[in-house]
Parts: structure tokens; sequence; C-alpha cells
């Protein structure tokens, strides 16, 4: 049997989040995989469109990076794929 402080020693505590912050990364995530905005703002049950864009997603600096890769390929005469 474990002692309480070998116990403690194997405990992995999770980061504090809240379902808040679940559904912030949800809604970021799906757009940058290029789910429809109007499908997202269905999903997530807002009336609002600037409450999914202003409020649930980011764009994070990897998605930045990523679209204006796409515009350089395009902006080349290539295809966005």
């Amino acid at each position: 049997m474990h002692s309480e402080a070998q116990k403690s020693e194997n405990v992995t505590l999770l980061p504090d989040f809240s379902c808040h912050t679940l559904r912030h990364t949800f809604a970021t995530r799906m757009c940058e995989m290029g789910i429809n905005l109007k499908v997202i703002q269905d999903v997530l049950g807002h009336s609002d469109f600037s409450t999914t864009m202003n409020v649930y997603i980011d764009a994070t600096s990897d998605f930045k990076k990523k679209e204006f890769q796409t515009l350089e390929k395009l902006l080349k005469g290539g295809s966005a794929e």
C-alpha cells in the first residue's frame, strides 16, 4: 500500500480551466479547420455573429501564418491546396 507522500508525488493536476475555455478552444479549432463560420455560430447557439467571432474565435499565430502562406501561393498563381 502507498503512503500519503507517495500518492501525492504521483498526482498530476490539470491547470484551472472552465467550460467556457473548452467552448473557446473548440470554436477556434473548428475555424482553423475551415468549418463555415455560420455553422460554428449555429453549433455554439449564438444568435449574434459578433459573439462567435469576437468572443469565441481567436486568430492564433499558427493560423495566421498558415493563412498567409495560402495567400502567398495564390498570389504566385498556385492553388490554395
